[in-house]
């Protein structure tokens, strides 16, 4: 039997003990189910977890609205995943994919979460594309307004449900600003015209995935979900709600392989004695218990803080995720080799453990870029700053992107200096200017167009086509790609190119007043790479 003692600790109410214990049993009497044909597998499951009431906590309750409540999902996907690596799968997108709507969706939306919650439809999540997973801020999909629709084009890929759903909650860019300001959320019906499964994508723990392309898909105004622009705060929402809950479905698996380790020491002899004799073989059973232990405990923290009101638990859920899913990897691995060479026996179930853990220490945030979350989390209480607004969300690949609240930047105040660190993000920089020296005018990188946007007071020289100008406040320069950070140079004399700081209290104005690009003055375009001067104020004399 499988430990349940966590059960007992102050995170659970009795109502969530109750819901537990209940769906032990469920698993107990249907799970697993077949896996051969995954797309009908995946069907069975989302119409067994909904008729019998277990996909009521993915949504909200259109006639009876409330907050999700996220440790019941987080209960919900561990158990799932102990018993079913495939029936957790259909859980949690069932949940991702109707996020958006429950959050913020219109009541005509919300038609849809009473078939989601009862197994009647499936739903999918499809924000990633070909050059665009981690750097959500960088999508190529578009779309365009048509007077009384929007006009889909471009690809998702690696879209769970994918080729199943019956709808999918689709993000492209709408263009009310640069950046992730300018990226909308839709509600597609999966047999909108134009849409088309362009590819299933085989992975090594096979689940319905694929490449969707939309080919001028015609949408009508009302399918969007929120306000235009907000659908990268509506993604990171999402994300951050169900962020925690990955960790809990690695909790699962580590739980599974550390039963599977328990009873397989107790029941195997070894020269001539239970194989839990040997000290190794104890060893990695007290590696393995500690690890899932204190998976639970971070894992059912953070959802205990987000269902307690905290309008944000990035650190909490970061953390939650990035050590249950790398312990678990690590428990599966010692499960692998107590069981020897049944542990790599195809059908086995430490084996399909294996091949589970792994996509979970990528998706909802690799691995990697929960440590920069939580280093940043953690270096702000000793004075070292990020600027309130900027998320980091799942990789490096294009720098920090902005989560809704401001762009991309972060302030670091070490004893009253300021600094940018260039190894993490290379979007956003300050030049000296001419007209004032010593001060610094920022300048921010739009991710997509390799724009500068010159957003404080002040004057910056630049080069065009040999001919000296001066952008003002308010400009937008335009940058050819491959300009190299850090120093411009232009004879012996280089300018300072310090990392921004935005004035206190100034970041959510500035941005602001500059949201509608209508209102920059002028755009300076800057035409070559060799043409691209920044200078202190003593070489432009």
């Amino acid at each position: 039997m499988p430990d349940r003692s966590f059960l007992s600790w102050p995170f659970f109410e009795d109502r969530h003990r109750e819901w537990a214990e209940r769906l032990e049993a469920w698993c107990a009497a249907n799970l697993p189910v077949d896996h051969h044909d995954v797309d009908a597998a995946c069907r069975e499951l989302v119409n067994m977890l909904g008729r019998d009431g277990w996909l009521k906590p993915t949504a909200i309750d259109p006639a009876n609205p409330s907050p999700l409540d996220v440790r019941m999902l987080c209960l919900t996907r561990e158990t799932l995943a102990r018993h079913d690596g495939l029936a957790d799968f259909a859980f949690a997108m069932q949940g991702l994919g109707a996020g958006a709507i429950s959050l913020f969706g219109s009541p005509e939306h919300k038609q849809w979460l009473t078939k989601t919650r009862a197994g009647e439809a499936i739903a999918a999540f499809a924000l990633s594309e070909p050059r665009s997973g981690s750097d959500v801020a960088n999508m190529d999909m578009a779309a365009a307004r048509d007077d009384d629709h929007y006009v889909l084009s471009g690809e998702k890929t690696w879209i769970s449900n994918g080729g199943i759903a019956d709808f999918y909650v689709v993000f492209a860019r709408t263009g009310e600003a640069p950046g992730a300001k300018g990226i909308s959320a839709f509600l597609v019906p999966a047999d909108a015209n134009r849409l088309d499964v362009a590819e299933r994508l085989e992975v090594i723990a096979p689940h319905p995935l694929a490449r969707l392309s939309f080919d001028a898909v015609r949408v009508p105004v009302s399918a969007m979900i929120g306000k235009p622009g907000d659908g990268f705060k509506i993604a990171m929402s999402v994300l951050d709600l169900f962020r925690s809950t990955v960790g809990a479905a690695a909790l699962g698996f580590a739980r599974r392989a550390l039963d599977e380790s328990v009873k397989r020491a107790a029941e195997r002899q070894l020269f001539g004695a239970p194989m839990a004799e040997l000290q190794m073989v104890q060893g990695h059973i007290a590696d393995m218990a500690l690890d899932v232990d204190a998976a639970a405990l971070l894992v059912y923290r953070a959802a205990w803080t987000k269902d307690m009101g905290a309008a944000r638990v990035t650190r909490e859920a970061a953390m939650a995720k990035l050590f249950a899913t790398d312990r678990a990897q690590e428990v599966i691995d010692k499960a692998v080799q107590l069981h020897g060479g049944d542990g790599v026996r195809r059908g086995h179930i430490v084996e399909s453990l294996y091949r589970e853990i792994r996509a979970l220490r990528i998706y909802e945030g690799a691995s990697d870029v929960q440590k920069v979350v939580i280093a940043r989390q953690t270096l702000a209480s000793v004075g070292i700053q990020q600027k309130e607004g900027t998320d980091m969300t799942q990789d490096l690949n294009g720098g920090i992107t902005p989560n809704g609240e401001g762009f991309a930047g972060v302030e670091w105040n070490i004893l009253g200096q300021r600094y940018f660190p260039k190894a993490v993000c290379e979007t956003t920089f300050a030049f000296e200017t001419n007209s004032a020296p010593g001060q610094f005018v920022p300048v921010h990188i739009h991710p997509n167009q390799d724009e500068f946007i010159l957003v404080q007071e002040g004057e910056l020289d630049v080069k065009l086509n040999g001919v000296w100008s001066k952008a003002k406040a308010g400009d937008l320069v335009r940058m050819p790609k491959g300009i190299p950070h850090g120093y411009f140079n232009k004879s012996d004399k280089p300018t300072r190119a310090l990392f921004w700081v935005s004035p206190a209290g100034k970041l959510k104005d500035l941005f602001e007043a500059l949201h509608d690009l209508q209102d920059i003055p002028r755009v300076i375009e800057l035409s070559a790479r060799h043409e691209v001067d920044f200078l202190p104020p003593e070489a432009n004399e």
